[in-house]
């Protein structure tokens, strides 16, 4: 249980400081200019959306609601590159 815990710490980290490191330089705006934006630490948002004892169905519908918005911005650009 440890090393699973430890395991997924260690992503989690890595992806925090892959955004804030994406923040600082400024390549999150370049990429979004580019109309190729991403949504950084989207990781946060699941693992936080609930305390509770609805953890795994809170967790479902945020996740969701992420892979919409990912889907939304994707059909937009593809959009965007045809005219």
């Amino acid at each position: 249980m440890k090393r699973i815990f430890l395991f997924l710490a260690t992503n989690l980290a890595v992806v925090i400081v892959l955004g804030i490191v994406m923040e600082v330089l400024g390549i999150r705006g370049i990429l979004d200019a580019q109309g190729s934006g991403i949504i950084v630490n989207a990781a946060r948002s699941v693992i936080y959306a609930s305390d509770g004892a609805d953890f795994a169905q809170a967790a479902r519908r945020e996740a969701e609601a992420l892979r919409n918005a990912i889907e939304e911005h994707r059909m937009a650009a593809q959009a965007e590159s045809r005219r």
